[in-house]
């Protein structure tokens, strides 16, 4: 959180994750007098949800499923 500091500077950082998951990670900043290490976690959610719903009944049986959303 940047909080609009004259002395702050920007770090862009790409995060391509391939899976979904938490992802903990850290970034080392290194000089000649100082390191700073800052941790950071990603929580990467998937886009599309999708389910599969599959039913045996015998035939002409009525089947009543409800459907938690």
């Amino acid at each position: 959180l940047l909080l609009d500091r004259s002395d702050g500077v920007e770090l862009p950082i790409k995060f391509i994750p391939q899976y979904a998951g938490c992802y903990h990670c850290q970034i080392i900043l290194k000089s000649s007098c100082d390191v700073r290490v800052y941790e950071i976690e990603c929580v990467v959610n998937t886009d599309d949800t999708e389910a599969e719903l599959e039913f045996l009944t015998p035939a002409y049986q009525t089947v009543i499923q409800n459907i938690p959303i």
